[in-house]
């Protein structure tokens, strides 16, 4: 049995998208450039050009969705990840990813 295609019309697709813009926005906020950051906004972007194909296997999308939060959770655990500790975007993330 193969994993489901999400599209683009999902709507936990279309919030997802929103909150890493959001959470990319928070990003810049943080004025050290950490590996911790670079990491994120690389796996930002992984993710987000799996989000903006018009179709994406559930799999592939949990997997990218996993190393960006794996990245998330190192950059809050270090010192420049104290600036996103109190962001509603971090928890409504981790929200959605639970969902998906």
């Amino acid at each position: 049995m193969s994993d489901p295609i999400l599209r683009q019309d999902d709507t936990h697709h279309v919030r997802l998208k929103q909150i890493l813009a959001e959470l990319e926005q928070e990003l810049q906020n943080i004025a050290v450039d950490s590996p911790e950051t670079r990491t994120l906004k690389n796996d930002f972007a992984v993710l987000k050009s799996h989000l903006d194909s018009p179709e994406v296997e559930a799999g592939v999308l949990r997997e990218h969705i996993g190393k960006t939060q794996n990245s998330a959770m190192n950059l809050m655990d270090s010192v420049e990840g104290a600036i996103l500790k109190d962001s509603p975007y971090v928890a409504e993330l981790g929200r959605i990813l639970g969902m998906i």
